[in-house]
């Protein structure tokens, strides 16, 4: 691991505390007032932040070896903390808008010192009546209440988002104009699938059960557009195998995402190409015969230069000799490349990486860093669409997030409004 890598798990164990302990601050307030209830909260949350720290980092090397149980428990744990967190931070955002709105209407006591002085001759401070003492069992019973209600409701959302990951994607057919699209491939069915993340909580059964819903669709081509593993090749070879059940009759395409980078990319590009998948590493291919074709572009995700410049993504280079009045789709991750390479001259491209947001309301701090969530946007001439993904990353859980496996309609309609 390189400084950078040591930092960045430094910040995260930094964070893991940080939420853990603001957890035990709101529930221990609910406690009876005996030493040994918050020292027996302190011990199981230390405990329990230790096991979701060991799941981040190890999970990733051992893949489906690691215990599927242990990941559930630990990353659904996790997911419960985010959400409690949040309940406290609301909560004490409202105490803190309360006691300043009760600052504000409080009479000015100077005034009321001295017209109490003017009216009876005395000093005014005698007259004054004793600031009430907060009631202790009202406290109490306040403090409970707020636990109880952002412990039920953190595990009301994480249990509904966890019941959608269980559930079929949605499969959304969209209507996607090419310029300069032959008209003998109107209709052309193209499949997407996007952020697996292949691991422990999403094996070969989730993995033979997206093969067959994508089969299901009746592509003519299937498209990976990264982030399908996230462990190395031998911790997850079984957990792949399924996708070499793929069926398409223009085959599948695969460009890299920045999770194949973190777990051997060139060993994953091998593998993917002995499961029937054609690679596009800054590369184009023409999909159809020679009565009526489309380009096809792939461009790596951006991590491909940090390991290696040569393997980086080039848009120029991928471009390079096209016909520009061909028709072109784009396959990149994320969707600042997206618009990048429809900038360059593509009619479209399709992309991940975002989850959608995955839980809410991630949406916000994603859109800091990428220009678009989710969806089909317009973009100058052409049109980039951002697919939610069909797995999951971290915890298994979507909040106002729904997994999907698009499926575009080729045509070279252009009433299409976005």
């Amino acid at each position: 691991m390189g400084s950078k890598g040591w930092w960045f798990a430094l910040v995260a164990l930094a964070v893991l505390a940080g939420m853990h302990w603001v957890l035990w601050r709101g529930f221990a307030r609910a406690l009876p007032e005996r030493r040994a209830w918050r020292i027996a909260l302190g011990g199981a949350l230390v405990l329990l932040a230790a096991l979701v720290a060991l799941n981040f980092g190890v999970a990733r090397r051992l893949g489906e070896a690691w215990p599927r149980g242990l990941a559930l428990g630990t990353w659904l744990w996790f997911a419960f903390v985010f959400y409690a967190v949040l309940g406290f931070g609301a909560l004490a955002l409202v105490r803190g808008g309360r006691r300043l709105l009760a600052g504000r209407s409080l009479p000015d006591r100077s005034l009321t010192e001295r017209s109490g002085t003017a009216a009876n001759g005395t000093d005014a401070a005698r007259t004054d009546a004793p600031e009430s003492a907060p009631n202790p069992d009202r406290r109490a019973l306040l403090a409970r209440t707020a636990a109880a209600s952002v412990g039920i409701g953190s595990a009301v959302i994480v249990g509904a988002g966890f019941r959608r990951t269980l559930t079929e994607p949605e499969t959304p057919e969209i209507e996607l104009p090419l310029a300069n699209l032959p008209r003998e491939l109107v209709g052309l069915r193209v499949v997407q699938i996007t952020d697996l993340h292949l691991a422990p909580l999403f094996g070969a059964d989730e993995c033979a059960l997206t093969v067959e819903r994508v089969n299901r669709l009746k592509p003519d081509l299937v498209v990976l557009t990264g982030d399908i593993v996230d462990a190395p090749v031998h911790a997850l070879r079984h957990a792949a195998a399924p996708l070499a059940g793929l069926r398409a009759r223009h085959g599948v395409l695969f460009v890299t995402g920045n999770h194949e980078y973190y777990c051997g990319a060139e060993e994953w590009l091998a593998e993917f190409r002995r499961l029937g998948m054609r690679t596009l590493v800054n590369e184009r291919v023409s999909i159809g015969d020679a009565g009526a074709s489309l380009d096809v572009v792939g461009l790596p995700d951006e991590w491909a230069g940090r390991h290696a410049e040569a393997i980086g993504p080039d848009v120029e280079r991928a471009l390079s000799g096209r016909d520009p009045q061909r028709a072109l789709l784009a396959l990149v991750h994320r969707p600042k490349q997206a618009r990048e390479v429809v900038r360059a001259g593509a009619g479209a491209a399709v992309c991940g990486h975002t989850h959608g947001g995955q839980m809410w309301p991630f949406h916000g701090l994603v859109h800091l860093v990428q220009p678009y969530i989710t969806g089909l946007q317009r973009e100058g001439d052409g049109l980039v669409y951002v697919s939610r993904g069909a797995g999951f990353w971290g915890p298994p859980v979507r909040v106002l997030a729904p997994p999907e496996l698009p499926c575009f309609v080729l045509t070279r309609s252009a009433t299409l409004r976005v």
